[in-house]
């Protein structure tokens, strides 16, 4: 059993690099699926994830951006969640923009100094700031 990596080119590449730096350096085998190949290589089939059977080739899953993720087609997202499930296994996201529908996170709005609402909760008038999650998340 091995992770699987599903990464795009070009994609935050930095979190590639550090996410099979992290496994190399723990010595954790791992397989890598890069979205932007043609099909099927570039695609999320059943036969990837599991014999059919009862056999699954991945413990984890690391998804390097919610970008690759929303790039998914729902037939991907439905193997995958299903494979997931069936298996008892995790996903982790290494790097991710709040979505609601895909993660259960949600920004909130965020007041400036001057009163005006700002969406970027990094600048000096938005910190601290309350973040929440939804009844999905």
């Amino acid at each position: 059993m091995k992770v699987l990596v599903v990464y795009r080119p070009g994609d935050a590449d930095g979190v590639f690099v550090m996410v099979k730096g992290y496994l190399d350096i723990l010595g954790i085998p791992y397989a890598t699926l890069n979205t932007a190949q043609p099909a099927p290589a570039g695609t999320i089939e059943a036969a990837d994830l599991w014999d059919g059977v009862s056999r699954g080739y991945y413990y984890a899953v690391f998804i390097t951006t919610s970008n690759i993720w929303a790039a998914l087609s729902p037939a991907e997202k439905t193997t995958l969640t299903d494979y997931e499930r069936t298996f008892g296994m995790r996903e982790v996201t290494w790097y991710a923009y709040p979505n609601p529908t895909d993660y259960g996170l949600n920004f909130t709005a965020v007041t400036a100094a001057n009163n005006d609402a700002t969406w970027c909760p990094g600048t000096a008038q938005g910190i601290p700031f309350t973040a929440s999650l939804t009844a999905a998340g």
